[in-house]
């Protein structure tokens, strides 16, 4: 998803020879009106990203990985069981540590290795993410770092929150102009940007999981906010 959306307004200017009365008109300063108008919309999200991993620890690297590496074959097999053609997962990190532990006579001890493998699945199943999870859960995988919602394409969102935005800032500057007794010429500047107001995010508690708990999950609604600021031209 883009994270900003900016529409940039191009404008052209076209310059004539100087004489006496181009000359007289530089020395007029120029009047303008600026307004900031901007505009919050919610809209329902069509994915989301679940962040999986698996977790072992043994006396040696070569057990620890061993036994990760079966683990995580049977939670990655499992979640494509239950994802969309149009789904994926990958392995997004993997990595084998020492693992130490202080002791006052000893100082940092060994005390054996951990291995990590983490997989993102970015889903367009909205209704199977608790199953998702439990079955990510019932194959072996105890980690589950985060979820979150998100939209696919958010470009004709943002182009009508802006378009709104753009007519609020209108709006404002004409009731702006009317009260100070001027009249609006024309557009000197506009520059238009669309964001999101936060990321949905939701992690599950492992605990309620392991107890065979299916903790509901809702996607929300993603907030994406449209702003204009403008600079008018004015005379009276």
């Amino acid at each position: 998803m883009k994270r900003l959306l900016v529409i940039a307004a191009l404008f052209s200017f076209s310059f004539a020879p100087f004489s006496d009365s181009a000359l007289a008109q530089d020395n007029v300063q120029e009047r303008t009106l600026s307004i900031s108008a901007s505009l919050t919309e919610e809209f329902a999200p069509d994915f989301a990203m679940i962040s999986i991993a698996v977790e072992t620890n043994a006396k040696t690297a070569f057990e620890a990985s061993r036994e990760n590496n079966s683990k995580s074959e049977k939670v990655i097999d499992g979640i494509k069981r239950l994802i969309g053609k149009e789904d994926s997962i990958k392995t997004t990190a993997y990595n084998v540590q020492p693992v130490y532990e202080y002791d006052k006579l000893k100082g940092e001890v060994l005390k054996g290795y951990k291995a990590t493998n983490q997989v993102v699945v970015k889903t367009k199943l909205l209704k199977s993410l608790g199953e998702m999870i439990d079955k990510s859960i019932g194959e072996g995988a105890n980690r589950i770092n985060e979820l979150r919602f998100d939209i696919e394409d958010d470009t004709k969102y943002c182009e009508s929150v802006i378009s709104k935005a753009a007519v609020k800032a209108r709006s404002q500057a004409d009731s702006a102009a009317k009260a100070l007794g001027v009249r609006i010429t024309g557009v000197r500047h506009i520059a238009p940007s669309c964001g999101e107001q936060g990321i949905p995010v939701y992690q599950p508690r492992l605990a309620a999981m392991k107890e065979g708990v299916r903790a509901p999950i809702e996607a929300g609604t993603l907030a994406l906010t449209g702003s204009v600021e403008a600079v008018f031209d004015i005379a009276d």
